[in-house]
């Protein structure tokens, strides 16, 4: 009994479950709060077995497909570029690991063997439909600025992003239409869960997100398929409500929300589903490994650096953003686990889909028995096994379009669950039951005594890892929001206690050395034995971080910067800059404003030809990096390949008509080779400088001497006038003008 009050509560606690406390507010408290009640569910139900000598298995048609997929995904995060990401995920972001989806498994698992009764499938699923009421109400008063929700904005605890959040209601609405269409039901259930489709019907409006629509539309109509061949079921005006949902769905997909409708605050940032299903591509075709097994659990932002598309680099807003998670979850399984796990993903998809679908057709009644029982009431649960199995079909669906987040996999495993445990009693050869007597089977009672055991190491071991985890995530986001600096530090020193092997932690702590270093050198009398002790402990932290996780790009570039930036405080620090760059640039090749970085160190550290080779990368990379033709430019500039540092600028011309630097320089140029045009030029590049910028004191300096060198001498005064308008103390301008005077 205690065993599935915890399954029901869980049901209703993860969807709501959020914690502020650290950096993803919304997936790792509920996988935290997810894993311990699993974990504890299957510590009781194995000592259950032993106390009473006996125990009851369950078999149902997916448990091979299931062991399969898992020993697959094993397999990948085994051999993965990042072992502890593919095993225990990351606490900043939710990505699919090893540990969640064995933990979700033995939930579905715990579902099939303890859920016998009716009472007890409806009480598990009622207790989630609550809990997507409570989403409901929760989104309903922050709206209305209630003070307990106001300070988090619009209230959606499901999910960070629109589209997921949106799935979950479709969801909602499949599941609490198909309850109200029962006869049998008492009829103010049926009204609340009418009632309760409204109101998920209402908040999908809000934030009109197409696939919600689809979701919805595809699972109503699902539904009244169900619905006409279980006519005796079903009431009439909920059948009706549910038409008028589904009609309702399909002309907001077709034609859209009117604007006075959506509320929407937040925009998802997601990469589109032709680079996703591409670098999966990649990624298959790299190497047999990759093939075989992946790049490992969660580890797509691995792979999506790896083969970036160099088109990325020409959009101002993709060009800076590194996804970890693709458009959908399909792409991630095929570059996550490879050929075998996508496969066994794929089996796993068909045989539970099939069996819904195939359920349902073997348990259907003929149209006539339906006809002649329409004024009957009928009690079969299996009109709402089907309402749940049309939910979790919809979810299966969805996995090609919606990248799952935590709560999105924990309602499809509880949808699946809930279908073959339902099903158990209609088609018997889905679900099939094993009765042992420990008694008379010593061998299995030794089985379930190491089982038991086993899942108390497991808790003693993921347990204290989960601890670490969250108090050491608890601690980070208590530093990033401090702004004392003794603070700060005391904090971060307690998150790298906690979690050793967290690289974000050490960067954190490298950069705040790398600041203390500043304020000590901006002083008037700084200590250059602390600045030097800062900057060691910086450097210190930093390369901690790149031991934690070496194959993070994010790590890497990171490090660079900050060593960039400690180049005037530490003589070495463009050295480490330069490798941290190299490093950055082997894990994701396709970024121009990495090779345009390391050119910048290359020059500082007088490797010229190769720091023009980089900057030639980048132009390739992006066609309109305007900084890197110009740094080429320069480049040239100094080695007095001036007609050189002038063509560079010919494929960017138009774009440094608004660039007074820019056109500065290559004016510059022009006057400095003076050959035939050139002066013309440049006097065209310098006027062009100052209209756009009417206080660029040098251009106006230039053009003086251009015009006194025509001999226009009233507009050479004019420019030289203007430059010590600008710059009062210049003497040689000063000069200039008392000798045109």
């Amino acid at each position: 009994m205690i065993s599935r009050g915890l399954l029901y509560a869980l049901a209703f606690v993860v969807p709501i479950f959020t914690l502020s406390l650290t950096r993803d507010s919304v997936n790792f408290p509920k996988v935290g709060i997810f894993s311990a009640v699993v974990l504890v569910v299957s510590f009781l139900y194995l000592l259950d077995f032993i106390l009473i000598k006996q125990a009851a298995f369950r078999r149902s048609v997916v448990d091979g497909p299931i062991v399969f997929f898992l020993i697959a995904v094993f397999l990948s995060s085994i051999g993965s570029v990042m072992p502890s990401q593919s095993f225990f995920g990351r606490p900043d972001v939710f990505l699919l690991h090893f540990f969640v989806l064995l933990l979700l498994a033995v939930f579905y698992s715990l579902i099939v063997q303890m859920i016998h009764k009716d009472g007890q499938w409806y009480t598990l699923l009622y207790a989630f439909v609550l809990s997507g009421a409570a989403v409901i109400l929760g989104h309903y008063l922050s709206l209305t600025g209630w003070e307990g929700l106001s300070s988090i904005g619009t209230y959606n605890p499901v999910s960070q992003t629109l589209v997921e959040f949106s799935t979950y209601l479709a969801i909602v609405v499949i599941l609490t239409a198909g309850l109200a269409l029962k006869r049998s039901k008492h009829i103010a259930i049926s009204v609340a869960c009418a009632v309760l489709s409204l109101l998920a019907f209402s908040i999908l409006l809000m934030i009109d997100v197409p696939f919600g629509w689809v979701s919805m539309s595809l699972g109503l109509a699902a539904l009244l398929i169900v619905a006409f061949t279980h006519l005796a079921e079903v009431r009439v005006w909920a059948l009706i409500w549910t038409f008028a949902l589904f009609a309702l769905g399909l002309f907001f997909l077709i034609f859209h929300v009117p604007e006075g409708i959506r509320n929407v605050a937040q925009l998802d940032i997601s990469l589109a589903a032709g680079p996703s299903y591409q670098i999966a591509k990649d990624t298959l075709l790299d190497n047999v490994k990759y093939f075989l097994i992946g790049s490992g659990t969660g580890t797509f932002s691995y792979t999506f650096s790896l083969f970036r598309d160099p088109a990325f680099n020409l959009s101002s807003i993709a060009a800076f953003e590194r996804f970890s998670t693709p458009f959908s979850t399909l792409p991630a399984v095929i570059s996550e686990f490879g050929s075998v796990g996508a496969i066994s993903f794929l089996v796993l998809l068909l045989i539970a889909a099939g069996s819904v679908f195939g359920g349902w057709l073997r348990i259907r009644p003929s149209a006539i028995s339906e006809v002649k029982q329409f004024f009957g009431r009928g009690s079969s649960i299996q009109f709402d096994v089907f309402t749940v199995g049309t939910a979790f079909l919809v979810l299966t669906i969805a996995m090609f379009y919606v990248y799952f987040g935590f709560v999105l996999w924990f309602t499809w495993w509880l949808m699946l669950a809930l279908t073959l445990s339902g099903l158990h009693k209609l088609v018997p050869e889905y679900v099939k039951e094993k009765i042992i007597v420990l008694k008379v089977a010593p061998q299995y009672s030794l089985l379930l005594s190491f089982g038991l055991v086993l899942v108390l190491a497991l808790i003693v071991f993921y347990g204290s890892i989960s601890y670490s985890r969250f108090v050491g995530e608890y601690y980070y986001t208590r530093a990033a929001l401090e702004s004392s600096t003794p603070k700060v530090e005391a904090y971060l020193k307690k998150a790298t206690e906690m979690q050793k092997s967290n690289s974000q932690y050490y960067i954190a702590y490298a950069k705040l050395y790398l600041q203390k270093a500043r304020v000590e050198t901006a002083k008037e009398q700084p200590d250059t034995a602390t600045v030097g002790k800062h900057i060691e402990r910086a450097i210190s932290y930093a390369r901690q971080a790149s031991e934690a996780n070496p194959q993070s790009i994010d790590t890497w570039e990171t490090l660079a910067m900050m060593y960039l930036n400690a180049r005037p405080l530490a003589s070495q620090a463009n050295d480490w800059a330069k490798n941290s760059l190299e490093k950055a640039v082997e894990l994701e090749p396709s970024n121009a404003v990495l090779h345009w970085r390391l050119a910048d160190t290359l020059v500082y550290g007088g490797e010229v030809s190769k720091a023009q080779e980089s900057l030639k990368k980048a132009i390739a990379l992006k066609p309109n990096f305007v900084q890197a033709y110009i740094g080429l430019s320069n480049l040239f500039e100094e080695e007095e390949r001036i007609n050189d540092a002038i063509l560079v600028h010919k494929p960017i011309m138009e774009l440094l008509q608004d660039n007074p630097d820019a056109l500065f320089n290559l004016g510059r140029l022009f006057y400095n080779r003076g050959q035939e045009g050139d002066l013309a030029n440049a006097k065209r590049l310098f006027q062009r400088v100052v209209e756009l910028e009417p206080r660029f004191s040098n251009a106006h300096y230039s053009l003086g001497l251009l015009f006194e060198r025509e001999g226009n001498i009233e507009k050479a005064k004019y420019h030289l006038e203007k430059v010590m308008e600008l710059n009062p103390g210049n003497e040689d301008v000063k000069l200039r003008l008392e000798s045109l005077n």
